[in-house]
C-alpha cells in the first residue's frame, strides 16, 4: 500500500476506538495490550494503555502490529504495521503506520478470556472403534476464530479427530466443529489445560466466535481504561 494510502486509511478511522497492539520487550518476549486509538497527524497515531499495562522495557525499534476495532463489532478489524516513535508519560505511545494486514490472517491475535462450558470427545467412524467413544466437559479459558483452551479435570485420551462443542454468550449460539489438541498440560489440583485447534468450522460459525471475542476485548477493555468507582 502506498504512503498515500496509509494516509487516507489512517485519517478515516474514528478517534478513541478500542484497539490492541503487539509489542517486543527488550529481552524478545512477545506481549499483547488492549489499548485506545488516539488521533495524530496520519500517518501517524497515538495508543493509550491503562495505567501499569505497559511494560517499561519495550525495544522501540522493532515494528509492532495494531489492531483497530469499528463500532460495528462484526467488521473485521483493521490491522496495521507500524513504528513506535516515542513513549509519552508512561500510558502513551506514538506511531508510524507504515502498512495494513489483510484481518482474515491474524485469527490467532484475537484470543480473548472467555468462560463458557465446552464438551469435547471422540467420535469413532468404523465399528472396530465403537468402544473407544467418550466425552468429557470443562470450561473454556479463552478463546479465538482458531482455538480454544479449555480446562478439564483429566487428560483427553486422543489428540486427533475430536468433536468440540461449547456455547457463546453474545449472540449466544451453540458451537460444534472438529478439531485436535494441540498440547495438554497438567496443572494444580489434577487439573488439565488443553489446547484445542479448529480444523473442521462452518465460516458462520468460525464469525460467530470473532464477533464473541470481539465484543468480550471491547467490554474487559472498558472496564480496564475506565474501572468503575
Amino acid at each position: 500500500m502506498s504512503n498515500a494510502s496509509v494516509i487516507r486509511l489512517v485519517k478515516s478511522i474514528a478517534d478513541s476506538q478500542p484497539a490492541r497492539v503487539s509489542l517486543h520487550t527488550e529481552a524478545g518476549e512477545k506481549v499483547h495490550i488492549d489499548c485506545i486509538y488516539k488521533e495524530g497527524v496520519a500517518p501517524r497515531f497515538f495508543l493509550v494503555f491503562p495505567p501499569n499495562k505497559l511494560p517499561e522495557k519495550i525495544n522501540t525499534s522493532q515494528s509492532c502490529l495494531v489492531s483497530i476495532r469499528s463500532d460495528d463489532e462484526v467488521t473485521e478489524p483493521l490491522s496495521l504495521n507500524a513504528s513506535i516513535e516515542g513513549i509519552i508519560g508512561g500510558r502513551n505511545m506514538e506511531l508510524f503506520a507504515t502498512d495494513t494486514i489483510d484481518p482474515t490472517t491474524l485469527r490467532e491475535f484475537f484470543r480473548v478470556n472467555i468462560s463458557t462450558p465446552i464438551t469435547i470427545g471422540f467420535n469413532p467412524q468404523t465399528d472396530n472403534e465403537s468402544d473407544l467413544h467418550w466425552t468429557m466437559t470443562g470450561e473454556t479459558l479463552d478463546l479465538s476464530g482458531s482455538g480454544v483452551l479449555g480446562l478439564f479435570d483429566e487428560e483427553c485420551r486422543n489428540r486427533h479427530r475430536l468433536t468440540i462443542t461449547f456455547d457463546l454468550p453474545s449472540p449466544p449460539v451453540t458451537v460444534t466443529c472438529s478439531g485436535h489438541a494441540v498440547y495438554a498440560r497438567r496443572v494444580r489440583k489434577g487439573r488439565w489445560h488443553i489446547a484445542l485447534h479448529f480444523d473442521r468450522i462452518e465460516p458462520k460459525m468460525r464469525d460467530m466466535i470473532i464477533s464473541n471475542c470481539l465484543a468480550e476485548q471491547r467490554r474487559q477493555l472498558m472496564e480496564s481504561v475506565h474501572p468503575s468507582r
